[in-house]
């Protein structure tokens, strides 16, 4: 059955370390990775980027996520660009400018998924026993329009989608989703901003559907709240099977990603403005008042 949350969206303390870094991309040389790096956050592998002198949202630089095309539709494609931190962090915020080139189109591909990234974190590994949370676009009708949804894993365990835990690619239940990328977003710069925070409250690996918890994940784009969970069941044990360490929180992730949907024609998205830290202060972004939103989740 259908429950309708009623979620708050509340000042958050900071996390125990304090962290901030940012990257407008203007050091790097472009046609290479980029390759700022501070104490406590470092850019890791790439596939598909490079520092860009193409377009850019201030200054110079920004960086290219280069998807190749290809019209068969069983055909997927990928950019992705990695980080890692210091240490494990149980509360980030990021900000970046991402540029929706003039063809992106999010198509109907041939297989069950069709969704591409936004944004990836994990703890210790990338899969496996380990803490994780991701956003991710999918196919938004015929008009090429993207949802944006949230994931997770609940205590290491299965994927859980907040809009639809019983199937990723179910465009029923994506519907009560937002909009993550319109047709009018194409030629023009979106201003991401989103917080992620790790639930506290113990909550059995297989319970997946019903566990509750006090994590969050939210996203403003432009500066409006567009998602809002406040109840993510994203705890983590730090079960000591799961090799690299025990403990909640992030230590890697990576920008955009695989699209599993592909595209039919090259697509060039470009990232500038990079910001993350501990706190919003730390990615320019000021809270606005609390906002009441309500979302609707399948639980069963």
């Amino acid at each position: 059955m259908y429950k309708t949350a009623l979620l708050l969206a509340v000042l958050v303390p900071a996390s125990a370390f304090s962290m901030e870094f940012n990257d407008s991309f203007e050091g790097g040389t472009p046609g290479s990775r980029p390759s700022l790096g501070s104490s406590v956050f470092e850019w890791t592998d790439s596939t598909g980027v490079r520092v860009s002198n193409e377009k850019a949202y201030s200054g110079e630089n920004s960086i290219a996520f280069s998807y190749e095309g290809n019209p068969d539709l069983s055909k997927d494609s990928w950019a992705e660009q990695r980080f890692s931190f210091d240490r494990k962090y149980d509360e980030l915020w990021f900000r970046y400018k991402m540029w929706v080139p003039e063809n992106y189109f999010h198509r109907n591909p041939d297989g069950a998924s069709n969704n591409k990234g936004l944004l990836n974190l994990w703890g210790n590994s990338y899969s496996g026993y380990t803490p994780a949370v991701s956003l991710h676009f999918q196919r938004k009708g015929d008009s090429g329009e993207s949802y944006l949804y949230s994931a997770w894993r609940v205590n290491g365990s299965t994927v859980f989608n907040f809009f639809d835990p019983e199937s990723l690619s179910a465009d029923g239940a994506l519907s009560n989703a937002p909009t993550g990328i319109s047709i009018e977003d194409r030629g023009t710069w979106i201003d991401w901003v989103i917080y992620v925070k790790t639930s506290t409250i113990p909550v059995a690996r297989d319970d997946w559907k019903n566990g509750q918890g006090n994590g969050a994940v939210r996203v403003w784009k432009n500066g409006s709240l567009i998602l809002n969970i406040s109840n993510a069941h994203n705890y983590y044990d730090g079960d000591s099977s799961d090799a690299g360490g025990s403990g909640d929180g992030w230590n890697a992730g990576y920008i955009l990603g695989w699209a599993n949907s592909g595209f039919d024609d090259d697509t060039t998205i470009f990232i500038d403005d990079f910001m993350m830290g501990s706190t919003n202060e730390s990615v320019d972004f000021e809270l606005n008042q609390p906002v009441l939103r309500s979302v609707t989740k399948i639980i069963n």
